[in-house]
C-alpha cells in the first residue's frame, strides 16, 4: 500500500502531457541530440484508458532501452475485484506478464541504431511467479516493460518516436484492457496455481515433504530447456506411497507423497534418479498448465545443496559432520577461502538449516 502511495504522489508531482501535447514534443526535438529525450522524464502520458511515465530514459541508443510504466484503473482494465487480491493476483498478473511478452514480441522491430524501437521484457518460464512487468497496486494494474527510443546515431528519430509512443503503447495497452474477454481461461490458470498451493499446505499439515502426481512427465526436452520431453513416460507412483488428494478445484489427484525422515533414491543408470531429485527441487514453484509438473509440488522450504569446490566459508559450525581437520583448523567455526567438497558440503547444510531449511 506503502508503494502504491509513493507512486500516487510521484503522480501528482508529474506534469501531465496529452497525446497531441506529446506528438508536439516529439516533433519538436526530432533530429536534435539523443539526451534531448530526457524531457519525457518527469511526464505523465494521459493516454485515456491509461497513464504512463518513464521511470528510466536511456542515455544512449546503444545503452540498456529505457522503462516505461503504465498504470491502467479497474474501470479500463475491468477484472473482477477478487482476482486483485493475493493469492489469486499472483496467477493473475503471471497471466497478463505471458500476453505481455507475446505482444511486446510482436510489435518488435528494428529501427535506427542500437536498441532503437525495442519492445520487451524478459520471456516468462514455466513457473508462475510474481514478476515487476506487472503489477496489482489496489485496483490498478501496473505494466512495465523496455522500450528503446529511436535514433540514428546519436539523433533523434521523432517520425519513429511518435509511431512508438502513440501508435505501438496504444496497442499494447489495448491487448492488455481487452484479455478481461479471456476470464475463463485466466480462472483457469488461477484455479492450476490455487490447487498447487493447497498440495503444499497439505504436505505439511500431513507429515510429508513432496508429492508427484500420477502422468507428470519429469524429464525435459534437454538439458539447457524447460519444455517436457515429447513422448517421455509418464510417472506413475509405487502402490506402497500412493495418495489420493482432494483439490479445491473439485477433482482428486492420486500420486506419490514422500514422508519427512531420510529418503535414498536407488536405480540404475539413465533410469531418472535425476530427473526426480531435480522435479522436487523445481516443486517450490507453482507451474504453468501443459509443463508436465503441475502438481509435483515441494515445502516451500526444501533447499538444493551440493559439494562446492573452492567456496567460501565463513564462521561456519561444521563439527557435527566432521570432527577434526588436517590443518587442525576448529570446525566449530570453521572458515575458508577455498574449501574442499566435504568441507564444503557440510557447511551447505548447516548454512540451509539455519535459514530454515525444512527439506534437503
Amino acid at each position: 500500500m506503502l508503494k502504491c502511495l509513493l507512486r500516487y504522489y510521484s503522480h501528482r508531482c508529474s506534469t501531465l502531457l496529452s497525446l497531441e501535447g506529446l506528438k508536439e514534443l516529439l516533433k519538436g526535438i526530432d533530429g536534435k541530440r539523443f539526451s534531448t529525450y530526457k524531457r519525457l522524464k518527469g511526464i505523465v502520458i494521459d493516454y485515456r484508458v491509461a497513464k504512463a511515465r518513464f521511470t528510466k530514459v536511456q542515455p544512449d541508443p546503444h545503452a540498456p532501452p529505457s522503462i516505461i510504466e503504465v498504470v491502467i484503473s479497474k474501470s479500463s482494465h475491468g477484472f473482477p475485484k477478487e482476482l486483485l487480491t493475493e493469492p489469486k493476483s499472483v496467477p493473475l498478473t503471471d497471466y497478463l506478464a505471458r500476453a505481455l511478452y507475446v505482444v511486446l514480441r510482436r510489435l518488435r522491430r528494428k529501427c535506427g541504431t542500437g536498441y532503437s524501437c525495442y519492445l520487451g521484457i524478459p520471456k516468462p518460464g514455466p513457473w508462475i511467479l510474481k514478476r515487476s512487468c506487472v503489477e496489482v497496486c489496489g485496483d490498478d494494474l501496473i505494466l512495465r516493460w523496455f522500450i528503446g527510443l529511436p535514433a540514428r546515431g546519436r539523433r533523434v528519430l521523432g517520425r519513429e518516436a511518435r509511431n512508438l509512443l502513440l501508435n505501438d503503447v496504444p496497442k499494447v495497452i489495448n491487448s492488455i484492457t481487452s484479455l478481461k474477454k479471456e476470464i475463463s481461461k485466466i480462472e483457469r490458470h488461477v484455479n492450476n496455481y490455487l490447487d498447487q498451493e493447497f498440495v503444499r499446505s497439505w504436505l505439511c499439515k500431513n507429515g510429508y515433504v513432496a508429492f508427484i502426481v500420477d502422468g507428470s512427465v519429469l524429464p525435459r526436452e534437454s538439458s539447457i530447456s524447460e519444455r517436457p520431453m515429447p513422448n517421455a513416460v509418464p510417472f506413475k507412483s509405487p502402490k506402497s506411497l500412493r495418495v489420493t488428494i482432494r483439490l479445491p478445484s473439485g477433482k482428486s489427484v492420486s500420486g506419490m507423497a514422500i514422508s519427512k525422515g531420510f529418503t535414498v533414491i536407488t536405480g540404475g543408470g539413465y533410469h531418472g534418479k535425476t530427473t526426480l531429485l531435480e522435479s522436487i527441487q523445481e516443486g517450490i514453484y507453482n507451474h504453468i498448465e501443459g509443463d508436465g509438473r503441475e502438481l509435483v509440488v515441494s515445502r516451500g522450504y526444501t533447499i538444493l545443496v551440493k559439494a562446492e569446490d573452492g567456496r567460501l566459508v565463513h564462521h561456519v559450525d561444521i563439527s557435527t559432520f566432521i570432527s577434526k581437520l588436517p590443518s587442525g583448523d576448529d570446525t566449530r567455526d570453521f572458515t575458508t577461502l577455498d574449501a574442499c567438497g566435504s568441507t564444503s558440503m557440510a557447511a551447505s547444510i548447516n548454512e540451509a538449516i539455519e535459514l530454515g531449511a525444512e527439506v534437503l
